[in-house]
């Protein structure tokens, strides 16, 4: 565990955790994040450009959609936020010109876009020699702070809006658009359908490398790490969302019905779980809801417990699932379609290289770095020694109770680092 403080090296002001690091990679992480949320924004409004001049309306609606709709939320929720912090204490003092570029940004649908700027901001400040340590440890604190917030709103824009789109046009083009004049449009799909899978895998890769940087008592995420799970996220929703389109193109009228049923099982299934986000039940429920539907596409940890179980009970629902929804779509598909027997195949191949680069990502990746095959007793689940959780134990007691810069406080939607109070 790359700690420094485990041994007392916490108390020396002349020294940074040798977790507390913003490297060009990090830089990298950031605007490849800004860039790919502009790019599926955009090409989505560029595919729903082509169904209007198609003369396509409702595809032109759908799309439209979901695009807008989701960002209305996003950006309400991320004004809430805003509001929040700007009443606690602590917390960094935003100008008139800050608060007007924010309802700016928030007003033109950019909302993670300004927090993963601020979040760069800090960074860049963090790595200044000049500062003091513990002006460093301030930085690097607000960084997490608005990496997090801007991870976990990217996070569900897209189970609102990118994962929807996937499956939308993955349907339209199973179907065939007989609006359609050019190849213009088709390629306009297909560039929007790999942007959102992209924007999807990225999502969930992004929150998981914030929350463990707010988190001191979890390791790091390494850079091979990243790119396997990003892999194995990748190609576990193209087999999810192949499965959902295929299945619409020939029962387009059951396809709710399906989503509503999956969703309602995953909904209880994730409050059975006793899920702790939110000050009061209701606002839980509604955490819990919103999980329940990005569980219509892939596995999303909601509780800080061992994970295996969850997950053999997840991917076999999954699979099974799956294999309903592709031979009912096989079974009645037409047999002049090219795509037929690839999409068949294709679909499991993915699934399987999906569970075959997690396999390889938890056994070599993982920044537990310990993680076996199989364990024997009532702790086979653990991801770490008893040895090493009881010194992430006391680390993360000694950080919570003399340090005044790396609590955590739950709120709505997420937990997050809270703003130093003392530096």
């Amino acid at each position: 565990m790359p700690f420094a403080a485990e041994s007392g090296d916490f108390d020396r002001v002349d020294a940074l955790p040798d977790h507390m690091t913003f490297t060009i990679l990090d830089v990298f992480a950031i605007l490849f994040s800004i860039g790919s949320f502009l790019f599926d924004i955009g090409t989505d409004i560029a595919v729903a450009a082509f169904h209007c001049l198609n003369q396509d309306y409702w595809y032109f609606g759908l799309t439209l959609a979901f695009v807008m709709l989701p960002t209305l939320v996003m950006t309400g929720i991320s004004l809430r936020w805003y509001v929040v912090d700007s009443r606690e204490v602590g917390s960094p003092p935003t100008s008139n010109c800050q608060w007007i570029m924010r309802i700016i940004f928030l007003l033109l649908q950019l909302g993670p876009i300004l927090r993963y700027f601020d979040s760069l901001m800090y960074g860049l400040k963090f790595r200044q020699k000049n500062n003091s340590k513990e002006t460093q440890k301030k930085y690097f604190q607000y960084m997490v702070y608005e990496d997090t917030d801007a991870a976990m709103l990217r996070l569900f824009e897209c189970f609102m809006e990118a994962a929807p789109q996937l499956v939308l046009q993955l349907y339209i083009l199973a179907r065939g658009n007989p609006h359609s004049s050019d190849d213009w449009t088709v390629v306009a799909q297909i560039v929007a359908v790999l942007a959102s899978l992209v924007s999807l895998s990225w999502s969930l890769v992004s929150y998981h490398r914030a929350l463990r940087l707010s988190l001191p008592d979890k390791a790091n995420m390494t850079w091979p790490g990243i790119a396997i799970q990003f892999i194995w996220r990748f190609f576990s929703i193209a087999s999810r969302v192949l499965a959902l389109a295929l299945f619409a193109s020939e029962f387009r009228f059951y396809i709710s019905i399906v989503c509503c049923i999956h969703w309602l099982i995953m909904f209880l299934w994730i409050v059975s779980m006793r899920t702790q986000f939110c000050d009061n039940k209701c606002e839980e429920l509604g955490y819990n809801a919103v999980l329940g539907v990005m569980f219509i596409f892939c596995y999303f940890n909601p509780v800080d417990r061992p994970t295996r179980k969850r997950y053999t009970v997840y991917y076999v629902f999954i699979f099974f699932e799956n294999i309903i929804l592709m031979t009912f779509w096989y079974t009645h598909c037409d047999d002049s379609k090219w795509y037929k027997t690839i999409a068949m195949y294709g679909h499991f191949a993915s699934f399987f290289v999906g569970l075959c680069v997690m396999s390889v990502y938890y056994l070599r990746f993982h920044p537990s770095r310990n993680v076996v095959c199989c364990r024997g007793g009532d702790d086979c689940d653990n991801s770490s020694s008893a040895s090493e959780q009881s010194k992430q134990n006391q680390l993360k007691h000694k950080l919570h109770t003399t340090n005044g810069l790396w609590t955590t406080q739950g709120r709505l939607l997420h937990p997050r680092p809270a703003i130093p109070t003392s530096i």
